[in-house]
């Protein structure tokens, strides 16, 4: 446990929105979490018993990989996480020397840390502003108000393919920007 609780607090000091690497035994409970902190509410929960389908196939189609050759990173779609924010998580099967499956490994993303990682905010970038939006149009991140009016004059829009889902990436000139003449 004393790496295994090392290596997930490695992780999430170097990979902003990774929350967590988490023991699941093969009954879907939550045995062990790694960094403890903010995740000890996941000890004992049952993914096996999620109350999003998803989450619940994700995990099974996980544990019921016949061999390790096979197995997958299996993934949820957008989900309220345990340790609260939304986010994803992914599944891989462990298997012991026999080739049975012995337990899941699954890690937990916080979306908005990831993105607010990976876009520039409005600190870092006077003249853009950035939203993400999921297929139905709904805000998933924005970095100022302004990302979020329809229309926005002059902004663009990218299409991303992530977790099986199509996002957009809204990209598109500040108010002071604009104000200012570009």
């Amino acid at each position: 446990p004393l790496r295994f609780r090392k290596c997930g607090s490695s992780i999430a000091a170097w990979l902003p929105g990774f929350l967590s690497v988490n023991w699941v035994g093969t009954d879907g409970e939550i045995k062990l979490v790694s960094p403890t902190v903010p995740n000890q509410n996941a000890v004992g929960r049952k993914v096996s018993e999620h109350p999003v389908p998803e989450v619940r196939e994700a995990f099974a189609r996980s544990v019921n990989a016949e061999r390790e050759s096979s197995a997958r990173c299996e993934y949820t779609p957008l989900i309220d996480l345990y340790q609260g924010g939304r986010g994803f998580a992914v599944y891989r099967a462990v298997f012991n020397r026999n080739g049975v499956v012995c337990g899941v490994l699954n890690a937990a993303f916080r979306l908005n840390d990831l993105l607010e990682h990976w876009i520039p905010g409005e600190r870092d970038n006077e003249h853009a502003s950035y939203a993400v939006l999921d297929e139905y149009g709904q805000v998933l991140y924005s970095t100022s108000p302004e990302a979020l009016r329809e229309p926005w004059p002059l902004s663009s829009d990218l299409t991303l393919h992530v977790l099986d889902e199509t996002w957009t990436l809204r990209v598109g000139p500040t108010d002071a920007w604009l104000e200012a003449g570009l």
